[in-house]
């Protein structure tokens, strides 16, 4: 060991600026409530209180993992209806904190009896929902000439507000090792309640802070090592099955990253006050797939179109769009024959958040798996395609085959389809 760097990094907690405001309908017939809510979360909306002595309070309770809020007297999951069809950008504030609108407005139209909307303001929003956690490590590193670290010790302190509604901790130091070697490394993870409100999920929670320390560990290192960030990056990565290393080259050749270096590093030799920089980072981000994803799909006898819903929210990431293009090109329709239903928990009862990259390629696979439980119904009633269209063989087989399936993608489905392989779970940013 040559080196012994400390420091404190401290990474701010900025408020939610929504793409959209949080917003409710709610439509009351007394047996039976119709909930429209922008939120990621199906099931987390108003649902029933156990106690009669609760008429009309609203009792939020929380877990080390969500808020959850319960609502309305006498009224059971069964009577409630939630759909969605899209949100204007969720950004994880729309995964819990719609409830607290949610509930609100339930109460309202509950009462009132009449239908009630509720549109938060950007301001209100900024208010009352929580910043994103706070975080302040304070670490000690000791490196060699070449910047490889020979030990790592640090404190990472997680700012979760007066409440424990959605620590962090445990998620952040998971990202925070990255595509790194941290078998020298000491991180020792700690959520700190305060005086001050609740902090809430934000755009990549976990994963921000993680890789946002360690990166920044890197940097002060190849600072003090005069070393270009990206070799103190390779130096510290693991030496064996490592396809970062060679994504990194492949990356650095294709982007003249070496030409475009020297090239900055004569303008700021330059130029005194105007200055230019370039930066490689990589990163790793697990796929862990968690939860349920359900799809039904229906398909009408009368002209052979086909709709489907699943289980997960489109908030801008194209997930209908994906689940309508698997379920024609399964089918071997076109893609205008197929439309996408909202999601409601009528067809997703017990559905899991859409978030950590993984709604799409779980809601496609059990879009998939019921298309192909379909064509297997219809099998018997198929002819040549040249002398069948797909509407003749809907109308052949309409009388003996149930055409509507449901499936889902549970935790124990099988991981390697051939032809439904799991995304890359590595990826590798660069940044100019």
């Amino acid at each position: 060991m040559q080196k012994k760097l400390s420091r404190t990094h401290h990474l701010q907690n900025p408020s939610h600026h929504c793409t959209s405001p949080p917003s409710i309908f709610v439509i009351p017939p007394r047996s039976l409530m119709t909930v429209f809510p922008a939120k990621t979360l199906l099931p987390e909306t108003p649902i029933s209180s156990p106690s009669p002595v609760q008429d009309y309070r609203t009792l939020i309770s929380t877990d080390p993992r969500r808020t959850h809020i319960r609502c309305l007297n006498n009224k059971k999951s069964q009577q409630i209806n939630i759909n969605v069809r899209r949100l204007g950008g969720a950004y994880g504030a729309k995964i819990s904190r719609s409830c607290q609108i949610a509930t609100a407005c339930a109460v309202a139209a509950h009462t009132l009896n009449k239908p009630v909307r509720i549109v938060m303001k950007l301001e209100t929003n900024m208010e009352s929902l929580g910043k994103r956690n706070d975080v302040a490590t304070d670490y000690e590193v000791g490196v060699d000439d070449d910047g490889k670290i020979q030990y790592l010790k640090a404190d990472f302190y997680e700012n979760n507000g007066s409440s424990m509604n959605e620590p962090l901790v445990e998620s952040s130091i998971e990202h925070l090792h990255s595509c790194y070697d941290s078998s020298t490394w000491s991180v020792m993870g700690k959520g700190v309640r305060t005086d001050l409100p609740s902090m809430t999920y934000c755009r990549a929670p976990g994963s921000t802070e993680g890789i946002g320390f360690i990166e920044n560990v890197m940097e002060h290192i190849a600072k003090v090592v005069n070393k270009d960030p990206i070799e103190v990056r390779l130096k510290n990565m693991p030496e064996e099955t490592n396809p970062i290393a060679e994504m990194i080259n492949d990356i650095k050749k294709s982007s003249n990253y070496e030409e475009r270096k020297k090239y900055i590093e004569n303008f700021n030799k330059l130029n005194r006050w105007k200055k230019r920089g370039m930066t490689l980072v990589p990163m790793t981000y697990p796929f862990p797939f968690w939860g349920n994803f359900s799809a039904i799909v229906s398909i009408y006898a009368k002209d052979g179109s086909v709709s489907v819903a699943h289980g997960g929210i489109e908030c801008g990431q194209g997930i209908n769009t994906k689940v309508a293009q698997v379920s024609a090109h399964v089918l071997g329709i076109p893609l205008e024959m197929v439309s996408i239903k909202p999601s409601n928990t009528l067809t997703a009862p017990n559905g899991m958040v859409t978030g950590g990259s993984i709604a799409s390629e779980a809601c496609c696979y059990a879009a998939m798996m019921c298309c192909r439980e379909l064509l297997k119904r219809m099998e018997p009633y198929k002819k040549d395609p040249k002398e069948q269209t797909w509407a003749q063989l809907v109308q052949a087989s309409r009388e003996d085959v149930r055409i509507v399936a449901m499936n889902l993608y549970p935790v124990s489905s099988p991981q390697n389809d051939a032809e439904f392989p799991l995304p890359l779970q590595r990826s590798c940013d660069v940044v100019f």
